[in-house]
Protein backbone atom coordinates (compact mmCIF):
# COMPACT_ATOMS: atom_id res chain seq x y z
CA UNK A 1 0.00 0.00 0.00
CA UNK A 2 2.66 2.25 0.86
CA UNK A 3 4.13 1.56 -2.56
CA UNK A 4 1.02 2.74 -3.91
CA UNK A 5 0.42 6.14 -2.22
CA UNK A 6 4.71 6.97 -3.41
CA UNK A 7 3.59 5.98 -7.25
CA UNK A 8 0.14 8.34 -6.83
CA UNK A 9 0.21 11.98 -7.81
CA UNK A 10 1.72 14.87 -5.74
CA UNK A 11 -1.04 17.05 -6.02
CA UNK A 12 -3.75 14.28 -4.85
CA UNK A 13 -1.82 13.92 -1.84
CA UNK A 14 -2.02 17.86 -1.14
CA UNK A 15 -4.82 17.88 -1.32
CA UNK A 16 -5.99 14.79 0.72
CA UNK A 17 -3.60 16.57 3.59
CA UNK A 18 -5.10 19.77 3.59
CA UNK A 19 -8.43 18.49 3.90
CA UNK A 20 -7.75 16.43 7.13
CA UNK A 21 -6.36 20.07 8.84
CA UNK A 22 -9.76 21.32 8.13
CA UNK A 23 -11.97 18.63 9.37
CA UNK A 24 -9.38 18.66 12.90
CA UNK A 25 -9.68 21.99 13.16
CA UNK A 26 -13.75 22.12 13.11
CA UNK A 27 -13.66 19.42 15.43
CA UNK A 28 -10.98 21.77 17.40
CA UNK A 29 -13.66 25.05 17.65
CA UNK A 30 -16.71 22.75 17.99
CA UNK A 31 -15.54 21.60 21.17
CA UNK A 32 -14.29 24.86 22.47
CA UNK A 33 -17.73 26.52 22.52
CA UNK A 34 -18.95 23.84 23.72
CA UNK A 35 -16.68 24.28 26.69
CA UNK A 36 -17.08 27.91 27.15
CA UNK A 37 -20.71 27.72 26.78
CA UNK A 38 -20.51 24.93 30.19
CA UNK A 39 -18.47 27.41 31.74
CA UNK A 40 -20.41 30.02 31.08
CA UNK A 41 -23.63 28.71 32.53
CA UNK A 42 -21.86 27.40 35.61
CA UNK A 43 -20.47 30.80 36.27
CA UNK A 44 -24.02 31.97 37.34
CA UNK A 45 -24.08 31.74 41.13
CA UNK A 46 -27.68 32.52 41.38
CA UNK A 47 -28.74 34.98 45.07
CA UNK A 48 -28.95 32.25 47.04
CA UNK A 49 -25.59 30.38 45.70
CA UNK A 50 -23.42 28.43 48.19
CA UNK A 51 -20.55 31.05 49.30
CA UNK A 52 -17.91 28.55 49.70
CA UNK A 53 -19.30 27.33 45.57
CA UNK A 54 -18.85 31.12 44.17
CA UNK A 55 -15.43 31.59 45.65
CA UNK A 56 -13.94 28.12 44.09
CA UNK A 57 -15.42 30.07 41.00
CA UNK A 58 -13.20 32.63 41.69
CA UNK A 59 -10.20 31.49 42.27
CA UNK A 60 -10.52 29.50 39.00
CA UNK A 61 -10.72 32.38 36.92
CA UNK A 62 -7.61 34.38 38.36
CA UNK A 63 -5.48 31.57 39.40
CA UNK A 64 -2.72 31.93 36.31
CA UNK A 65 -2.43 27.62 36.95
CA UNK A 66 -6.13 27.02 35.52
CA UNK A 67 -5.76 25.75 31.67
CA UNK A 68 -7.67 27.96 29.09
CA UNK A 69 -8.39 27.50 26.01
CA UNK A 70 -8.43 30.95 25.70
CA UNK A 71 -5.22 31.03 22.80
CA UNK A 72 -3.31 34.60 23.99
CA UNK A 73 -2.72 36.59 27.38
CA UNK A 74 -5.23 39.49 25.25
CA UNK A 75 -8.31 37.21 25.68
CA UNK A 76 -7.73 35.31 28.51
CA UNK A 77 -7.70 38.94 30.45
CA UNK A 78 -11.09 39.96 28.52
CA UNK A 79 -12.41 36.53 30.03
CA UNK A 80 -11.62 37.37 33.28
CA UNK A 81 -12.91 41.13 33.00
CA UNK A 82 -16.21 39.16 32.39
CA UNK A 83 -16.41 37.52 34.43
CA UNK A 84 -15.50 39.73 37.08
CA UNK A 85 -18.50 42.09 35.02
CA UNK A 86 -20.42 39.06 36.02
CA UNK A 87 -19.88 38.86 39.80
CA UNK A 88 -20.13 42.32 40.36
CA UNK A 89 -23.47 42.30 39.13
CA UNK A 90 -24.19 39.36 40.88
CA UNK A 91 -23.59 40.71 43.86
CA UNK A 92 -25.23 44.08 43.02
CA UNK A 93 -28.55 42.01 42.38
CA UNK A 94 -28.18 39.74 45.88
CA UNK A 95 -27.50 43.14 47.65
CA UNK A 96 -30.85 45.13 46.47
CA UNK A 97 -32.23 41.91 47.05
CA UNK A 98 -31.42 41.32 50.71
CA UNK A 99 -32.08 44.92 51.44
CA UNK A 100 -35.54 44.69 49.60
CA UNK A 101 -36.31 41.86 51.81
CA UNK A 102 -35.03 43.83 54.81
CA UNK A 103 -37.84 47.00 54.00
CA UNK A 104 -40.43 44.50 53.18
CA UNK A 105 -40.25 42.92 56.76
CA UNK A 106 -40.01 46.50 58.25
CA UNK A 107 -42.99 47.64 56.53
CA UNK A 108 -45.06 44.61 57.15
CA UNK A 109 -44.70 44.92 61.00
CA UNK A 110 -44.64 48.52 60.94
CA UNK A 111 -48.42 47.72 59.09
CA UNK A 112 -49.24 45.24 61.78
CA UNK A 113 -49.12 47.42 64.31
CA UNK A 114 -52.97 49.38 63.39
CA UNK A 115 -54.05 47.16 61.13
CA UNK A 116 -57.09 45.32 61.40
CA UNK A 117 -54.96 41.57 61.10
CA UNK A 118 -53.11 43.26 64.06
CA UNK A 119 -55.81 43.73 66.09
CA UNK A 120 -56.91 40.12 65.21
CA UNK A 121 -53.33 39.31 66.93
CA UNK A 122 -53.82 41.33 69.78
CA UNK A 123 -57.02 39.00 70.41
CA UNK A 124 -54.61 36.36 71.54
CA UNK A 125 -51.33 36.92 74.20
CA UNK A 126 -49.78 34.00 72.70
CA UNK A 127 -49.92 35.58 69.50
CA UNK A 128 -48.81 38.93 71.10
CA UNK A 129 -45.96 37.54 72.44
CA UNK A 130 -44.56 35.29 70.01
CA UNK A 131 -44.81 38.90 67.75
CA UNK A 132 -43.06 40.71 70.35
CA UNK A 133 -40.35 38.14 70.16
CA UNK A 134 -40.15 37.66 66.38
CA UNK A 135 -39.83 41.77 65.99
CA UNK A 136 -37.70 42.01 68.70
CA UNK A 137 -35.57 39.72 66.94
CA UNK A 138 -35.91 41.59 63.37
CA UNK A 139 -34.95 45.01 65.30
CA UNK A 140 -31.60 42.99 65.77
CA UNK A 141 -30.92 41.44 62.58
CA UNK A 142 -31.67 44.92 61.08
CA UNK A 143 -29.43 46.64 62.95
CA UNK A 144 -26.91 44.44 60.94
CA UNK A 145 -28.02 45.06 57.95
CA UNK A 146 -25.99 48.52 57.32
CA UNK A 147 -22.79 46.99 57.90
CA UNK A 148 -23.70 44.13 55.56
CA UNK A 149 -24.94 46.33 52.81
CA UNK A 150 -22.01 48.59 52.84
CA UNK A 151 -19.36 45.71 52.66
CA UNK A 152 -20.97 44.11 49.25
CA UNK A 153 -21.15 47.78 48.47
CA UNK A 154 -17.36 48.09 48.63
CA UNK A 155 -16.43 44.74 47.18
CA UNK A 156 -18.89 45.71 44.08
CA UNK A 157 -16.90 48.71 43.47
CA UNK A 158 -13.40 46.34 43.89
CA UNK A 159 -14.89 44.00 41.48
CA UNK A 160 -15.75 46.53 38.87
CA UNK A 161 -12.42 48.50 38.89
CA UNK A 162 -11.09 44.84 38.36
CA UNK A 163 -13.28 44.19 35.60
CA UNK A 164 -11.73 47.60 34.41
CA UNK A 165 -8.23 47.22 34.99
CA UNK A 166 -6.14 45.98 32.43
CA UNK A 167 -4.17 44.11 34.96
CA UNK A 168 -7.04 42.48 36.52
CA UNK A 169 -5.79 38.78 36.91
CA UNK A 170 -3.56 39.93 39.24
CA UNK A 171 -6.11 41.05 41.75
CA UNK A 172 -7.96 38.51 44.26
CA UNK A 173 -11.02 39.16 46.27
CA UNK A 174 -11.56 35.00 46.56
CA UNK A 175 -11.16 35.48 50.56
CA UNK A 176 -13.06 38.64 50.62
CA UNK A 177 -15.62 37.28 48.70
CA UNK A 178 -16.46 34.09 50.54
CA UNK A 179 -16.72 36.28 53.63
CA UNK A 180 -18.84 38.90 52.98
CA UNK A 181 -21.07 36.36 51.25
CA UNK A 182 -21.66 34.61 54.00
CA UNK A 183 -22.39 36.98 56.02
CA UNK A 184 -25.13 37.84 53.55
CA UNK A 185 -26.14 34.41 53.45
CA UNK A 186 -26.51 34.49 57.17
CA UNK A 187 -28.42 37.45 57.51
CA UNK A 188 -31.01 36.26 54.89
CA UNK A 189 -31.62 33.39 56.73
CA UNK A 190 -32.55 35.57 59.73
CA UNK A 191 -34.87 37.56 57.76
CA UNK A 192 -36.20 34.40 55.64
CA UNK A 193 -37.10 32.75 59.17
CA UNK A 194 -38.69 36.10 60.62
CA UNK A 195 -40.92 36.25 57.37
CA UNK A 196 -41.68 32.54 57.84
CA UNK A 197 -42.66 33.04 62.14
CA UNK A 198 -44.48 36.38 60.79
CA UNK A 199 -46.71 34.63 58.46
CA UNK A 200 -47.25 32.22 60.60
CA UNK A 201 -48.76 34.45 63.33
CA UNK A 202 -50.94 36.21 60.71
CA UNK A 203 -52.06 33.25 59.07
CA UNK A 204 -53.25 32.30 63.24
CA UNK A 205 -54.46 35.88 63.51
CA UNK A 206 -56.82 35.50 60.94
CA UNK A 207 -59.02 32.50 62.50
CA UNK A 208 -59.59 35.06 65.40
CA UNK A 209 -62.56 38.27 65.90
CA UNK A 210 -61.12 41.79 65.68
CA UNK A 211 -59.91 43.34 69.22
CA UNK A 212 -60.87 46.95 70.19
CA UNK A 213 -57.37 47.44 70.55
CA UNK A 214 -54.83 48.09 67.96
CA UNK A 215 -51.22 45.85 67.67
CA UNK A 216 -49.39 48.31 69.02
CA UNK A 217 -51.58 49.40 71.55
CA UNK A 218 -51.62 45.55 73.22
CA UNK A 219 -48.01 45.57 72.91
CA UNK A 220 -47.77 48.61 74.91
CA UNK A 221 -50.39 47.39 77.88
CA UNK A 222 -48.31 44.31 77.69
CA UNK A 223 -45.38 45.93 78.25
CA UNK A 224 -46.64 48.30 80.68
CA UNK A 225 -48.14 45.18 82.64
CA UNK A 226 -44.97 43.68 82.20
CA UNK A 227 -42.86 46.64 83.81
CA UNK A 228 -45.40 46.98 86.38
CA UNK A 229 -44.68 42.63 87.52
CA UNK A 230 -41.13 43.61 87.33
CA UNK A 231 -41.53 46.97 89.42
CA UNK A 232 -43.65 44.61 91.71
CA UNK A 233 -41.18 42.14 91.72
CA UNK A 234 -38.27 44.26 92.39
CA UNK A 235 -40.56 46.00 95.53
CA UNK A 236 -40.98 42.24 97.20
CA UNK A 237 -37.25 41.57 96.35
CA UNK A 238 -36.32 44.99 98.00
CA UNK A 239 -38.74 43.90 101.03
CA UNK A 240 -37.31 40.63 101.24
CA UNK A 241 -33.93 42.11 101.35
CA UNK A 242 -34.68 44.81 103.97
CA UNK A 243 -36.61 42.10 106.17
CA UNK A 244 -33.06 39.77 105.41
CA UNK A 245 -31.23 43.02 106.39
CA UNK A 246 -33.61 44.20 109.83
CA UNK A 247 -33.18 40.17 110.66
CA UNK A 248 -29.26 39.84 110.53
CA UNK A 249 -29.54 43.12 112.24
CA UNK A 250 -31.48 41.61 114.91
CA UNK A 251 -29.51 38.46 115.41
CA UNK A 252 -26.35 40.78 115.65
CA UNK A 253 -27.94 42.79 118.28
CA UNK A 254 -28.91 39.49 120.42
CA UNK A 255 -25.40 37.95 119.63
CA UNK A 256 -24.00 41.48 121.33
CA UNK A 257 -26.85 41.79 123.92
CA UNK A 258 -25.79 37.73 124.85
CA UNK A 259 -22.07 38.48 125.14
CA UNK A 260 -22.53 41.41 126.86
CA UNK A 261 -24.71 39.19 129.39
CA UNK A 262 -22.12 36.41 129.67
CA UNK A 263 -19.22 39.17 130.29
CA UNK A 264 -21.36 40.93 133.50
CA UNK A 265 -22.18 37.62 134.36
CA UNK A 266 -18.48 36.82 133.80
CA UNK A 267 -17.67 40.35 136.12
CA UNK A 268 -20.03 39.04 138.79
CA UNK A 269 -18.87 35.76 139.41
CA UNK A 270 -15.09 37.10 139.47
CA UNK A 271 -16.59 39.80 141.64
CA UNK A 272 -17.68 37.07 143.56
CA UNK A 273 -14.75 34.86 144.27
CA UNK A 274 -13.00 38.10 144.56
CA UNK A 275 -15.22 39.01 147.23
CA UNK A 276 -15.06 35.26 148.87
CA UNK A 277 -11.48 35.25 148.72
CA UNK A 278 -11.25 38.61 150.50
CA UNK A 279 -13.38 37.08 153.30
CA UNK A 280 -11.13 33.86 153.15
CA UNK A 281 -8.24 36.53 153.64
CA UNK A 282 -9.96 38.50 156.33
CA UNK A 283 -10.98 35.16 158.21
CA UNK A 284 -7.77 33.88 158.09
CA UNK A 285 -6.10 37.50 158.99
CA UNK A 286 -8.73 37.78 162.01
CA UNK A 287 -7.40 33.73 162.85
CA UNK A 288 -4.24 34.52 163.18
CA UNK A 289 -4.70 37.84 164.74
CA UNK A 290 -6.44 35.75 167.50
CA UNK A 291 -4.02 32.95 167.65
CA UNK A 292 -1.46 35.33 167.75
CA UNK A 293 -2.97 37.58 170.58
CA UNK A 294 -3.25 33.79 172.38
CA UNK A 295 0.62 33.20 171.77
CA UNK A 296 1.37 36.19 172.99
CA UNK A 297 -0.75 35.62 176.14
CA UNK A 298 0.23 32.11 176.30
CA UNK A 299 4.32 33.57 175.98
CA UNK A 300 3.79 35.73 178.76
CA UNK A 301 2.48 33.41 180.88
CA UNK A 302 6.00 31.27 179.72
CA UNK A 303 8.27 33.84 180.08
CA UNK A 304 9.80 32.69 182.90
CA UNK A 305 10.32 29.04 181.28
CA UNK A 306 11.58 30.75 178.03
CA UNK A 307 14.34 33.14 180.04
CA UNK A 308 15.41 29.58 182.25
CA UNK A 309 15.38 27.33 178.78
CA UNK A 310 16.57 29.79 176.41
CA UNK A 311 18.00 32.73 178.02
CA UNK A 312 21.72 32.18 177.32
CA UNK A 313 20.55 32.23 173.10
CA UNK A 314 19.66 35.36 174.05
CA UNK A 315 23.19 37.08 174.88
CA UNK A 316 25.05 39.00 172.10
CA UNK A 317 27.98 37.26 170.75
CA UNK A 318 30.01 37.79 167.85
CA UNK A 319 29.86 34.21 166.91
CA UNK A 320 26.71 32.30 165.09
CA UNK A 321 25.45 29.21 163.17
CA UNK A 322 26.52 29.10 159.81
CA UNK A 323 25.15 25.77 157.69
CA UNK A 324 25.75 23.88 160.65
CA UNK A 325 28.96 24.79 161.83
CA UNK A 326 29.59 27.71 164.86
CA UNK A 327 31.46 30.14 163.11
CA UNK A 328 32.96 33.74 164.34
CA UNK A 329 31.14 36.42 162.80
CA UNK A 330 31.39 40.61 162.71
CA UNK A 331 28.40 41.65 164.22
CA UNK A 332 27.85 40.43 168.11
CA UNK A 333 24.15 39.92 168.86
CA UNK A 334 21.36 36.67 169.80
CA UNK A 335 21.51 33.71 168.17
CA UNK A 336 20.45 33.18 164.64
CA UNK A 337 16.93 30.87 165.39
CA UNK A 338 17.53 29.80 161.45
CA UNK A 339 21.48 28.54 162.25
CA UNK A 340 19.50 26.62 165.31
CA UNK A 341 16.55 25.52 162.93
CA UNK A 342 20.09 24.30 160.25
CA UNK A 343 20.93 21.93 163.38
CA UNK A 344 17.87 19.94 163.41
CA UNK A 345 15.68 22.30 166.23
CA UNK A 346 12.87 24.17 166.20
CA UNK A 347 10.48 23.14 163.72
CA UNK A 348 12.85 21.25 161.34
CA UNK A 349 10.17 18.91 161.05
CA UNK A 350 9.80 14.91 161.83
CA UNK A 351 13.36 13.85 162.78
CA UNK A 352 12.95 15.14 166.70
CA UNK A 353 16.03 12.97 167.93
CA UNK A 354 18.43 14.98 165.27
CA UNK A 355 16.87 18.24 166.61
CA UNK A 356 17.24 17.43 170.14
CA UNK A 357 20.77 16.26 169.55
CA UNK A 358 21.98 19.31 167.99
CA UNK A 359 20.30 21.15 170.81
CA UNK A 360 22.42 19.86 173.16
CA UNK A 361 26.03 19.85 171.38
CA UNK A 362 25.42 23.58 170.68
CA UNK A 363 24.36 24.38 174.42
CA UNK A 364 26.82 22.06 176.14
CA UNK A 365 29.34 21.27 173.98
CA UNK A 366 29.38 24.88 171.98
CA UNK A 367 28.50 26.24 174.96
CA UNK A 368 25.95 28.25 172.90
CA UNK A 369 29.07 30.33 170.75
CA UNK A 370 30.40 31.54 173.27
CA UNK A 371 26.97 32.22 175.27
CA UNK A 372 26.99 29.83 177.88
CA UNK A 373 25.76 26.15 178.75
CA UNK A 374 22.85 26.95 180.59
CA UNK A 375 20.67 24.49 183.10
CA UNK A 376 22.01 21.73 180.41
CA UNK A 377 24.17 18.46 180.87
CA UNK A 378 28.02 19.75 180.73
CA UNK A 379 30.60 17.60 178.58
CA UNK A 380 28.04 16.34 175.60
CA UNK A 381 30.06 15.78 172.00
CA UNK A 382 26.86 14.13 170.28
CA UNK A 383 25.53 10.92 169.71
CA UNK A 384 23.00 9.12 171.97
CA UNK A 385 20.82 10.83 174.11
CA UNK A 386 20.00 8.94 177.33
CA UNK A 387 16.33 9.51 178.79
CA UNK A 388 17.84 12.22 181.44
CA UNK A 389 19.72 13.95 178.47
CA UNK A 390 16.72 14.28 176.51
CA UNK A 391 14.25 15.00 179.43
CA UNK A 392 16.69 17.57 179.90
CA UNK A 393 16.79 19.08 176.11
CA UNK A 394 13.14 18.86 175.37
CA UNK A 395 11.82 22.02 177.15
CA UNK A 396 14.28 23.99 175.11
CA UNK A 397 12.74 22.21 171.98
CA UNK A 398 9.66 22.60 172.65
CA UNK A 399 9.78 26.65 173.51
CA UNK A 400 11.75 27.35 170.36
CA UNK A 401 8.93 25.30 167.94
CA UNK A 402 6.22 27.29 169.70
CA UNK A 403 7.65 31.06 170.53
CA UNK A 404 10.74 30.63 167.72
CA UNK A 405 9.08 33.13 165.30
CA UNK A 406 7.59 35.15 168.10
CA UNK A 407 11.05 35.72 169.46
CA UNK A 408 12.45 36.55 166.56
CA UNK A 409 9.68 39.26 166.24
CA UNK A 410 10.60 40.53 169.55
CA UNK A 411 14.16 40.76 168.93
CA UNK A 412 15.19 38.60 171.44
CA UNK A 413 16.40 36.23 168.92
CA UNK A 414 18.47 36.86 165.52
CA UNK A 415 16.30 35.92 161.92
Amino acid sequence: MLRHYQNANPFVLYGLFFFVVIAVAGIFLSITSQWEQTQANAAKPGVGENAEEFNSKEMDLIDPQTPSMVPDAVGKRNEIASRWRERAEELNEERKSLEQLASLLRSRFAELMGDSVGKRISSSPDLVDRFVLCEDEFQTSYAELPDVLSSMEILHLKLVEAANSPNSSELRFATETSDIRKQSIALRAKFDDQKFRLDRIVSSANQLQLSDTTLQEAISLQRASEEESRIHVFKDLQKQEMEKRLAEQAAIAKEKEEAEYQLRKQQELSKIEELKAQAEADKKRSELAIQKQQLEVEFERDLPKIQHYLGVLFKHAPRQIVRGSVVGVKDSGPVSLAGLRSLGGGGLGNDYQKATQGLLLFFSYYEAGGRGSGPYPARYAGGYLDSDKEDAIRPAYLLLEKYGDLLVEKGMLAP
